[in-house]
C-alpha cells in the first residue's frame, strides 16, 4: 500500500526532474528527424513537447482550462478508486479493472470515430485482456499445464 500510495509522488518527481528538461531540450522539425513532415503537426514552435505553449493555450481558452481541471480530478478519482480496490480487494482485481477500462476507452474512441478501427489493435487488446484474466486466475486454461499452479490446484495438493 505504501508503494501504491506514493505512486503519484514518484510520477511528479519523474515528470519535473526528467521529462520537463527533456521537453525543453528535444527539438523537432527540419534537420532533427528523418521525415519532418511526419512530425510537423506535433511540433509546437520547434519542440515535440512544449509545456509553456500548453499553459499559454490554457490562459487563452477557458474551455481548455476547465477540461484540464476536469482531467486532473477524474484521474485523481480513478487513482483513488484503484488504491481502494487494492486495499479492500487485491492488486489482481485492480489490474483486471484497469485492463477493462483500457479496452473500454479503446472501444469508445473507435466507436466515436476518434481513431480508426484496426484489426491489429483489437487483436492486441484481446490478448492483453485475455492473458490478464488468465494471470489473475479469473480464466483457467485446463490444458498444457496452465492449471497446475493455480491457487486452487495448490490447495488441493
Amino acid at each position: 500500500m505504501l508503494v501504491v500510495g506514493t505512486e503519484g509522488m514518484w510520477g511528479l518527481i519523474y515528470y519535473t526532474g526528467v521529462l520537463i528538461p527533456m521537453q525543453l531540450d528535444t527539438p523537432c522539425g527540419v534537420g532533427y528527424v528523418p521525415d519532418p513532415h511526419l512530425l510537423a503537426p506535433m511540433c509546437n514552435f520547434g519542440y515535440l513537447e512544449n509545456s509553456a505553449y500548453g499553459f499559454a493555450q490554457m490562459k487563452n481558452s477557458p474551455i481548455i482550462t476547465w477540461l484540464t481541471v476536469f482531467t486532473i480530478f477524474s484521474m485523481a478519482g480513478y487513482n483513488s478508486c484503484g488504491v481502494s480496490t487494492t486495499k479492500y480487494a487485491s492488486s489482481a482485481a485492480r489490474a483486471t479493472i484497469k485492463i477493462a477500462c483500457t479496452v473500454l476507452v479503446w472501444i469508445l474512441s473507435a466507436s466515436l470515430n476518434m481513431q480508426p478501427w484496426e484489426a491489429w489493435s483489437g487483436l492486441g487488446f484481446f490478448f492483453v485482456a485475455f492473458f490478464t484474466l488468465v494471470f489473475n486466475e479469473i480464466i483457467i486454461i485446463p490444458y498444457w499445464g496452465f492449471d497446475q499452479w493455480t491457487q486452487e490446484a495448490i490447495k488441493r495438493r
